[in-house]
């Protein structure tokens, strides 16, 4: 996917898209998204509350209903403001993530349109992987699962699976990167070999946030 609203194609970002959200009228959750944030000055919405929202997704660490600007330390914490916001608006960290995946899904489906038979991708079964942080806890992977539903991604683990992020970077490891000229040993006559003996190695380290999974 490198066709995002207002996105730049050819660059090395190009299949990335800012998780930010702004919404025109939080009444009927109008908004822009991605790289349309924020919108032009007269197609902003009134009052103080409105503002772009970013950080969102750290919410879903919190109890539904929970997500004060409290628990996130000071008032310039990332977090801590995304809260803020969101309450000003009576929109709960749940429903815009549920509004931003929406809009990746749709976006994503109107590119393998354009680039496949029409037909054949409207009977195709589209199955979806979203990842999430391994420190998550099976509350935070919960809500996320909600917001994939509410998205239009299907049933958990129907329509769409959740892995962790450095499951996902290993799996893409093993697909795209060289094997260096590593070979698989024959197994001494002596030793008692399961199918894993003597097998390739890889290893996967995630050594923090964003693109470091590998």
């Amino acid at each position: 996917m490198h066709t995002w609203p207002n996105g730049s194609t050819g660059s090395e970002n190009a299949d990335q898209v800012p998780s930010v959200v702004y919404y025109l009228d939080p009444g009927t959750r109008t908004k822009c998204w991605g790289y349309a944030t924020p919108p032009p000055r007269g197609r902003r919405a009134a009052g103080p509350e409105a503002e772009k929202l970013q950080w969102f997704k750290l919410l879903l660490q919190t109890a539904p209903g929970k997500q004060s600007q409290s628990q996130f330390g000071a008032p310039g914490n990332p977090a801590a403001k995304a809260a803020a916001a969101l309450a000003a608006i009576n929109i709960t960290p749940t429903t815009v993530v549920a509004d931003f995946l929406s809009e990746v899904r749709e976006k994503t489906l109107e590119s393998i349109r354009r680039t496949y038979d029409f037909g054949w991708v409207n009977e195709a079964k589209v199955s979806y992987v979203l990842t999430v942080p391994a420190i998550w806890t099976d509350a935070a992977k919960n809500q996320m699962v909600l917001a994939a539903e509410a998205a239009g991604f299907g049933t958990h683990r129907v329509g769409f699976h959740l892995v962790s992020e450095p499951e996902a970077a290993a799996a893409h490891t093993l697909k795209t990167v060289p094997t260096h000229n590593l070979k698989v040993c024959a197994a001494p006559p002596s030793t008692a070999a399961t199918p894993f003996s003597f097998a390739r190695a890889h290893a996967a380290s995630q050594a923090g946030g964003q693109l470091h999974n590998l």
